[in-house]
């Protein structure tokens, strides 16, 4: 039978002088407005509405369409699905023929033996960012120990889990291409920790298994990754022809062509094979390719997890370093070590079989042959723990007060500096402690480290970038401003705390739902606006250290600080408590930010001098 069409809605588009694309694009904003995610209907979806195909859309669709036309479903002409659908009525039965009651009972016959079934579980995007979250946590492990059989094990199992994913339920296609290109990640992941433990027979079957989810998922970063590791593999296994092989194609691929860093990558691993090869010119032109490469990509480009968490210009060093000390290349190998530890993360410890690098000697020092420096290993073993006082400086063993003398400010202007409290040695010898009372001296670095801090949340409104620097400039403006910016030896932003005065009668207070305790109302007090730390260097008392230097030299008898309760499931309120704060009131401070709880304390708590 041919479908009714719907004139009713039909006649409301005419009425309205709507298009079917037109109110396609009207019901997918609907949509997002109501899921958070845009809808993805476009004009054959509402050619099928007018042509009565489709009888009555999906109940999200269905609720976006009233929504935009002020209509219910059934003065649009559509009827509504039920569960129930009401009985038909009785007819009279007409007369049967034998073969036809014969063919009735055996299918009701055939219906009553076959067993029922649920309808399979629709798997989403949600499903597949769970996945990606237990993944952050098999790589951070394998930054940190590396090569263990267990984070192969892991990395396996989550692969195993992604694909049973895909065969107990169903989900669109673009989420079928996430599951596969994340178990080809998970399985990519089981290779290089085979790779680093040099169990090359277990890295070749993961190898070969993610090469075919890979494939499925048509998915070019991990295409990348997959055959960059094969060449490393093979590289290791001393097979240059079949390791310049898999990294050419890995280096062919459309995203090294599109993304400058991927171009880098390859071409670092790529001279790292001609290394191995003896061949000196190649690996110089592919190093001199890796760095231009890298110099013209942009860092802040959205990149794979994996990417992101290892290759930067610490890594690139690290893989010149270790070609050049095949090559016998000292002086290079020296310079690249130099750098490498200049760029390396915190979280990261020197390389720990290039750690004895004495300094280069002067000019009128002879050097015995052979001795050029003590560079050990010429395979840089992973890194493992944080660096400790004595290699922060390979080319100089004098103490940290030798070496820097009286704090004297440095880079914009600054109140004061001092290092972190004695409680945390490894803390203290890399960071460094800086007061600012000009917002626009250190602007830039206050935003550099705001989106390093809350990377995983700027999608969310009120953590936008945008919003932070409309905070932060209204902020600067008000009296009493200062932060405190932590950095490394090396002048990197990684933490903040900035607060200002608040006077009486300030809409710091008059937003309160409740009034506070009078003591913090009856005169000037502190607030505290923002406090952060970035990912790599939390944990370590940091945020601490920042907040009671902060408030180390303030008149102010008493400070106070918004948390959502909701952050880290109560875990941030609850270090705040741990510094003696404790809950006075709760505000909203914008439509777009969560219900906020106030905590106070008084400012002498932290000894104050």
């Amino acid at each position: 039978m041919s479908a009714l069409p719907n004139h009713v809605l039909v006649d409301w588009m005419t009425d309205q002088k709507l298009g079917s694309r037109e109110l396609a694009e009207l019901v997918n904003k609907a949509v997002a407005e109501l899921t958070g995610r845009p809808g993805g209907l476009d004009d054959s979806n509402i050619r099928a509405w007018r042509s009565g195909r489709v009888r009555c859309p999906k109940s999200v669709q269905l609720r976006a369409l009233e929504r935009v036309s002020g209509k219910s479903a059934t003065d649009l002409g559509f009827e509504r699905r039920t569960r129930n659908p009401a009985t038909a009525p009785a007819q009279e039965e007409p007369p049967v023929l034998r073969r036809h009651l014969v063919q009735g009972a055996v299918a009701i016959a055939a219906t009553a033996a076959t067993p029922s079934y649920a309808a399979p579980r629709r798997i989403g995007v949600a499903d597949v960012e769970r996945l990606q979250q237990r993944f952050a946590e098999v790589v951070a492990s394998d930054h940190r120990h590396g090569g263990q059989q267990t984070i192969e094990q892991k990395a396996a199992a989550l692969c195993a889990e992604a694909l049973q994913l895909q065969a107990d339920g169903t989900a669109s296609q673009r989420v079928r291409g996430y599951l596969y290109a994340s178990a080809a990640a998970f399985r990519s992941s089981a290779m290089w920790a085979a790779i680093d433990g040099r169990r090359y027979n277990s890295a070749i079957e993961h190898m070969r298994e993610a090469q075919q989810l890979a494939e499925m998922s048509g998915d070019q970063a991990i295409k990348f990754r997959i055959w960059s590791h094969a060449g490393t593999m093979y590289r290791h296994m001393k097979r240059s022809a079949d390791a310049a092989a898999a990294n050419d194609v890995a280096r062919n691929l459309s995203i090294a062509r599109r993304d400058s860093m991927f171009a880098s990558l390859g071409h670092a691993r790529h001279a790292a094979i001609h290394a191995t090869a003896a061949d000196l010119r190649a690996t110089r032109r592919s190093f001199d390719a890796a760095q231009e490469a890298m110099l013209c990509s942009d860092p802040d480009a959205d990149r794979p997890m994996w990417m992101r968490a290892f290759y930067d210009q610490a890594e690139l060093d690290s893989l010149a370093l270790s070609a050049y000390m095949s090559l016998g290349q000292y002086d290079a190998a020296e310079s690249h070590a130099h750098r490498c530890l200049a760029a390396l993360r915190p979280h990261y410890a020197p390389i720990t079989g290039h750690r004895h690098l004495a300094p280069r000697p002067s000019p009128t020092r002879s050097r015995r042959p052979g001795a050029r420096c003590g560079l050990g290993d010429a395979r840089p073993p992973r890194r493992r723990h944080l660096p400790s006082p004595r290699h922060r400086d390979a080319g100089d063993c004098r103490s940290r007060t030798q070496q820097e003398g009286p704090h004297k400010p440095s880079g914009p202007p600054v109140d004061r500096i001092r290092t972190l409290p004695e409680g945390n040695r490894q803390v203290m010898d890399q960071t460094k402690l800086k007061h600012h009372t000009d917002l626009k001296d250190v602007r830039e670095h206050l935003i550099a480290a705001y989106t390093s801090v809350r990377g995983d949340l700027l999608h969310l409104p009120n953590y936008r970038v945008e919003a932070f620097t409309e905070r932060l400039d209204r902020h600067g403006e008000d009296p009493g401003w200062e932060a405190v910016i932590a950095y490394t030896l090396d002048g990197q932003p990684i933490g903040y705390a900035y607060a200002n005065t608040v006077e009486p009668g300030n809409r710091w207070w008059t937003r309160m739902d409740a009034p506070v305790p009078a003591e913090y109302t009856e005169s000037a007090s502190l607030a505290i606006k923002e406090i952060g730390v970035v990912p790599t260097w939390r944990g370590q008392g940091l945020a601490q250290a920042m907040h009671d230097d902060l408030l180390q030299h303030r008149q102010e008898d008493f400070v106070s600080l918004l948390v959502n309760p909701a952050a880290g499931d109560g875990k941030v309120q609850r270090l705040y408590e741990g510094w003696g704060y404790t809950r006075i009131g709760s505000q909203q401070p914008s439509p777009e930010s969560p219900p906020l709880a106030c905590l106070g304390r008084p400012v002498d708590q932290t000894g104050r001098r």
